[in-house]
């Protein structure tokens, strides 16, 4: 069977791309070699497994050069000729997914030719596709146009705009253009240090990577941020409430303690969803949901209720993926039902789950769909369901590898299944103890939800004389801890059967 990087591009073309193709080959412009548009013709009969085993290099030779001795470096050369056409037809087709980009060459084409009237046109419809630059336009709603990339693609045609001026000789009426072209610059550069930033600490935080030396930390704690968007705020800047999102973004990762910058942040994006792309909508709203998390993971219950705030928002304007056509991401809907039984909505989560399972990935839906209803028995105190519906999810899913272990051992622990218990908590230790993709402060939680679990056992066994309410001032005091609502409730239970 024919094994080709020519191949590994094609297998991704649908039925219209590989026609699309098939006309690129032929075309003049594209390529000369008739030979090539012959292999091409060969090749796409094999559509679209290409796993038939007559599609070898020689059988390909032998019909196109009859009754000729298979010479293997011809053969490679129609190949890799094939391989760079497919290359260039994958550009073109990412460059009419991006008519800003293709906007970009155009215009370069136009001002080295000397075509000014062409060169104004297509810069004003550049323009147009950016959205209308000044403050009536970023209040008005059907002004969607901003992402992460939205002020460098303002940088780069305000650089062409310059260029063209310079080759007319009308550098001096640049001026303002110049500060514009500074201007998007610095806005792009902040907005994206600021998410990189972002994700460097989660990738530190949750995935468990170190850094020797972060150089955006470096640059961000010598930078008086705070000084600079205050500026923006009392100049009357354009584009204040878009940069100052990002920075309450920012303040809210750096400093978690203070609750005013979430909600200066959620009412910021909450207020201005308009100004941005879909995509970054998304984006918003799941940085809105981590910041949440991060304060429910603390103790701090009054989050639930913003995080369910966000959700509805999501939901209500059917922005809980990237794109309309992707699948509803595994992590977000188990996410999202959590949240609702957390808040004991569990009419809205069962409503939740009929209207949007579908929406998940096929290969997903049984296991989030068995640990859905695992939350909702569990929370009805039915465990024996519970148990039931939760065996139906595997220990090894890697998106729930967490929580199938921490809630398969709250449903022993309710059910006095004490052994079945103790003996989990062995193996998950071990798991925890050998995983290197686990966070150390992660790890920390999870050990000392097992430690107080551990300990639970013991008093209610009569194995151990346990004070426990010096324990429950100790889970009080513990900054990471793992389900700790559930295990200060577990401590109160175990306070009122003791006296």
């Amino acid at each position: 069977m024919l094994k080709s990087k020519f191949l590994d591009i094609v297998k991704t073309f649908s039925p219209e791309e590989l026609k699309g193709f098939r006309n690129f080959v032929r075309s003049p412009f594209h390529n000369s070699n008739k030979n090539v548009i012959r292999v091409t013709e060969i090749v796409k009969k094999y559509f679209p497994e290409f796993k038939d085993e007559h599609l070898l290099k020689e059988n390909i030779f032998m019909k196109i050069y009859p009754g000729k001795m298979y010479n293997d470096t011809v053969m490679r050369i129609l190949l890799s000729d094939l391989l760079k056409l497919a290359e260039e037809y994958l550009a073109c087709i990412n460059l009419k997914k991006n008519p800003l980009e293709e906007k970009k060459l155009l215009l370069n084409e136009l001002d080295e030719r000397r075509i000014q009237v062409l060169f104004n046109m297509n810069m004003k419809s550049a323009n147009e596709m950016l959205g209308e630059n000044n403050q009536e336009s970023l209040r008005n709603d059907s002004f969607n146009s901003i992402d992460i990339k939205y002020f460098l693609d303002r940088f780069e045609f305000e650089s062409l705009l310059i260029d063209n001026m310079i080759s007319r000789n009308k550098q001096p009426e640049s001026g303002m253009n110049v500060l514009k072209q500074g201007e998007y610059l610095i806005n792009f550069f902040l907005i994206n240090i600021l998410n990189i930033a972002q994700e460097l600490s989660s990738h530190y935080e949750v995935l468990n990577v170190k850094f020797e030396y972060n150089i955006v930390d470096e640059f961000l704690s010598g930078f008086d941020i705070k000084k600079f968007i205050t500026s923006l705020e009392k100049n009357n800047y354009r584009y204040y409430s878009v940069l100052s999102i990002y920075y309450y973004m920012y303040m809210s990762l750096i400093d978690p303690d203070k609750e005013e910058y979430f909600y200066k942040l959620k009412d910021l994006i909450f207020k201005n969803l308009n100004l941005f792309k879909r995509e970054e909508k998304f984006n918003l709203f799941i940085i809105l949901e981590s910041i949440c998390t991060s304060n429910t993971g603390s103790g701090k219950r009054d989050f639930y209720k913003q995080l369910m705030i966000v959700y509805e928002e999501m939901l209500s304007k059917n922005i809980y993926t990237h794109s309309p056509n992707e699948h509803f991401q595994v992590n977000l809907f188990r996410n999202i039902f959590y949240t609702a039984i957390a808040l004991k909505k569990f009419d809205w989560a069962e409503d939740f789950i009929n209207k949007h399972l579908s929406e998940v990935m096929p290969e997903y839906r049984d296991e989030v769909r068995h640990l859905a209803y695992t939350l909702i028995y569990f929370e009805k105190k039915d465990y024996a369901r519970a148990l039931e519906e939760i065996s139906g999810v595997r220990y090894d899913f890697f998106v729930f590898k967490y929580d199938i272990r921490i809630l398969t051992l709250k449903i022993y622990y309710e059910m006095n299944s004490f052994e079945s218990a103790l003996s989990l908590i062995d193996t998950f230790t071990h798991f925890l103890t050998n995983s290197k993709s686990t966070s150390e402060s992660y790890k920390e939680g999870f050990f000392n939800f097992l430690k107080y679990v551990r300990q639970f056992i013991r008093i209610k066994t009569g194995s151990d004389k346990i004070y426990i309410g010096q324990i429950k001032k100790e889970i009080l005091a513990t900054a990471k801890l793992i389900n700790k609502n559930w295990i200060l409730e577990k401590a109160e239970e175990l306070i009122k059967e003791n006296y």
